[in-house]
């Protein structure tokens, strides 16, 4: 017997916390909830027309929850469940609803499930015990999930495809793989069938695209992706941009990210051929998307408008400005340097030097050091009115905000006396600050002055070393290597 405190009664605040802020908790229950005449707790009964074998079973708990028995069957000893609840308590436990997931304690009661013939429940168990690292859990497993898939439970025929396609546990078995995605893909428009026929793409290309293609013909947009996939790749056989096109737009009906970021891609880089018709749905469905916050479908509106010259679009500069700001706003940062850049060019937005002086620093200052230049740049134009100002000031500035780059460049002109007064001491201070701003070839100079006494600056062989070791650090390989010699030397 199972303790209802130590399986079942403690998820119950979990669930609770988790699923009232969804609006799915109405619970009213008391622990004396009396059993229905078929011996269950009752939850379950509301859940009579769930979908077992093909639906995800995370929404048929979610679904279970909304009746007033629920609460009460989760302080209830398990064996007074009926198997379809016991198999929702199992899930339960799975999720973690209650803080850490519970794999133990849902393993019990999906083995209590399963020997009632809860077929779900075998599917589940079945998983586990194919991801244990216990050959005969493992075999176990393979039983029990044929088992289930045999008796209709598509997730189990889906598991079993992706076993024998990626050889997990077992040696890989493409006929297998492939006789179990056909087996998952018994009712098309469900979600078993799409991963059953991508686990196999690779090992059966056109088995995978005719599943795919049954799962989109039963209107599963994810179907309609994965083949629009399969014809834009190439992997298996000649880019058919205009098939994925169509099928991306199919699938970006739903609104989804994935289908319409790809059917705008497309757009843009000019690969098909897409219909105005299609064109105006990527655009609109992204435009909501980005709305919505979601960055990279911002960065690639802006691209659309931005970069049109492969796909023949019209140049939008307005547009390209409105969703790079927005993407910068979500945190993408590429777009922030790129609406620094509209600011100083005053493209698509009224030009604005303060604006693009301040997103260049902001860049800059989070390690973008790239930026940094940049920063100093408009900061220059600003300050002397000039559209090309003079350079020196320009590297000193950007040396002071963390290019350990320019720091470089300008510790050489002083060295050697180029383009300003020939200083060594201003030259070795410089070197330092490129090495710790992590420029690893400040950090190799400053090595070899002191390693050779170059430009008459002292030989100091333990600080050489100690140079040579930050830029190996940093990924130098001639930093590694004159670091290996020195350490031979003194051996």
């Amino acid at each position: 017997m199972i303790e209802s405190n130590s399986v079942i009664g403690t998820i119950a605040r979990g669930l609770a916390h988790i699923l009232t802020p969804l609006g799915l908790l109405g619970l009213t229950a008391c622990a004396g909830e009396e059993l229905t005449s078929n011996g269950s707790l009752g939850f379950a009964d509301s859940i009579s027309d769930a979908d077992w074998a093909h639906g995800r079973i995370e929404n048929i708990v979610y679904e279970a929850s909304e009746h007033p028995a629920f609460e009460a069957a989760l302080d209830t000893l398990p064996e007074t469940a009926s198997p379809d609840e016991l198999t929702i308590l199992a899930q339960a436990l799975v999720l973690g609803v209650a803080g850490n997931p519970d794999p133990l304690g849902a393993r019990q009661l999906y083995q209590l499930a399963c020997d009632a013939g809860q077929m779900r429940a075998c599917s589940s168990l079945g998983q586990m015990e194919i991801n244990s690292k216990d050959p005969r859990s493992f075999a176990r497993g393979i039983e029990r999930s044929a088992s289930a898939c045999n008796a209709g439970i598509s997730w189990a025929c889906q598991n079993l495809s992706d076993v024998y396609a990626s050889g997990r546990g077992t040696d890989v078995n493409a006929e297998r793989a492939s006789r179990y995605a056909e087996k998952a893909c018994r009712d098309a428009h469900m979600d078993p069938c799409v991963y059953g026929a991508t686990h196999i793409v690779d090992l059966k290309p056109a088995t995978s695209k005719r599943l795919l293609k049954e799962a989109c013909q039963a209107n599963n947009l994810m179907g309609c992706y994965n083949l629009g996939h399969h014809y834009m790749s190439g992997k298996h056989g000649p880019n058919e941009d205009e098939k994925a096109a169509h099928y991306f737009g199919k699938a970006c009906q739903s609104g989804a990210r994935e289908p319409c970021q790809n059917l705008l891609i497309m757009i843009w880089n000019g690969r098909a051929n897409v219909q105005a018709d299609l064109q105006r749905l990527a655009v609109y469905q992204s435009t909501r998307l980005c709305e919505l916050g979601d960055k990279e479908v911002c960065h690639s509106l802006a691209m659309h408008y931005g970069s049109t010259k492969r796909s023949g679009l019209k140049y939008d500069p307005e547009k390209t400005y409105k969703f790079a700001k927005l993407a910068c706003e979500f945190g993408h940062r590429h777009d922030c340097g790129w609406v620094a850049t509209m600011y100083q060019k005053g493209n698509g937005v009224e030009r604005d030097l303060q604006a693009a002086a301040d997103m260049f620093l902001w860049l800059c200052s989070t390690a973008d050091t790239s930026k940094c230049l940049k920063a100093a740049e408009v900061e220059a134009i600003i300050a002397t009115g000039e559209e090309e100002p003079p350079r020196a000031p320009i590297i000193q500035r950007t040396c002071e905000l963390g290019d350990g780059g320019a720091c470089r460049t300008l510790a050489w002109s002083y060295a050697t006396g180029e383009r300003t007064e020939k200083d060594l001491d201003r030259a070795l201070e410089l070197f330092r600050m490129g090495c710790d701003h992590r420029d690893p070839k400040s950090c190799m100079d400053l090595g070899a002055i002191h390693a050779f006494s170059l430009h008459g600056t002292p030989e100091d062989k333990m600080l050489a070393r100690d140079m040579y070791k930050r830029a190996c650090d940093m990924e130098l390989v001639l930093g590694c290597e004159e670091y290996e010699k020195s350490l031979a030397s003194e051996g």
